[in-house]
């Protein structure tokens, strides 16, 4: 199993060397995104948000059991719709992308980084697992989810 505090450190990790995130929080769910989503401005963006994984059962029989740990990262940007045209919200989207394809670039170093500084999960992380898919509106954010998962 991945264990919190790993996530919790590995997500402030991601924000110390992606200078575009500004804010990251490990987080359960929607409701819970929301309520620290009040406190931020537009002025915070990027918004790096870590959802706790899911553990499913991976194999044929008690002798083969693996679980996989199903998580994401959430890159939002806080919009302000009423002040963004079309072509703003394009930027928005290009601009947290080269944050999100930042993460997945980082997360796949350190899989394959043995040092003594490496991540002692990042080892188990399925890299042909990691999807990037858009995120509109959700919250009042525009952005991108990263979802990955783990063997454990």
């Amino acid at each position: 199993m991945i264990d919190i505090n790993f996530l919790k450190g590995y997500t402030q990790r991601l924000q110390d060397s992606i200078d575009a995130i500004h804010f990251n929080k490990v987080i359960v769910d929607d409701s819970q995104m929301i309520r620290f989503l009040e406190d931020r401005s537009k002025h915070d963006n990027h918004l790096l948000f870590c959802v706790i994984p899911d553990f499913n059962p991976d194999g044929k029989n008690v002798d083969d059991l693996q679980f996989k740990a199903d998580t994401m990262f959430l890159v939002l940007n806080k919009t302000s719709y009423s002040e963004v045209n079309h072509d703003e919200f394009l930027n928005i989207m290009q601009e947290t992308l080269l944050t999100a394809t930042a993460i997945k670039e980082k997360m796949i170093a350190d899989k394959f980084d043995y040092s003594a500084a490496g991540c002692m999960y990042m080892k188990q992380l399925n890299a042909q697992s990691i999807r990037i898919t858009p995120i509109w509106a959700k919250a009042e954010c525009n952005g991108w989810s990263v979802e990955f998962n783990f063997d454990s």
